[in-house]
């Protein structure tokens, strides 16, 4: 997703800061617009995200109060509406902090994706994931807010699929 950002775009691993969120909510405070990526662990997020989201609330809601803030989710699932739990909770957090939910992006095979991507493939099983990342990418480049995208292997089935179901970008 950052190379087609607009702008400067800073990248944060959160686990190097599990000791002190400090530096990380600073950053989000200063930040224009929020994108949070994350794998799904457990149906949810991981603690360490877990942990930021709840400092946020709790301390730190004035500096966050209506920041934009979309979400990059991938999961082992091949389907990437498995991951609607995590999204919702993302909404849910955003409601309750004031931050603006602004849409997500649900990456089935997520690490299946990774492999894909990093070699610049952009059809085959990846034509999904990079059309969700672009529809994602202009969304964030344009301010504006997009449904969930739930993204799978395009044209790759596994037992239990419909081989005659559409492979399509779909939430």
């Amino acid at each position: 997703l950052e190379p087609k950002m607009k702008g400067e775009v800073q990248t944060v691993e959160l686990r190097k800061y599990t000791a002190d969120l400090a530096p990380v909510v600073e950053m989000i405070s200063r930040a224009e617009v929020v994108i949070l990526g994350s794998p799904l662990y457990v149906d949810g997020f991981p603690s360490n995200v877990i942990r930021l989201l709840e400092e946020l609330h709790d301390h730190h809601k004035e500096e966050i109060k209506g920041k934009p803030l979309y979400g990059v989710s991938n999961l082992g699932f091949w389907e990437g509406q498995q991951i609607y739990l995590q999204h919702q909770i993302l909404e849910h957090f955003c409601r309750r902090s004031g931050m603006q939910y602004c849409g997500a992006i649900g990456i089935g095979a997520g690490p299946f994706m990774r492999v894909l991507t990093d070699k610049n493939i952009t059809g085959g099983p990846a034509k999904c994931y990079a059309e969700g990342m672009n529809r994602l990418a202009d969304a964030i480049n344009s301010g504006s807010v997009t449904e969930n995208i739930y993204t799978k292997a395009h044209g790759l089935t596994k037992k239990g699929d419909d081989p005659a179901s559409p492979n399509r970008l779909y939430r």
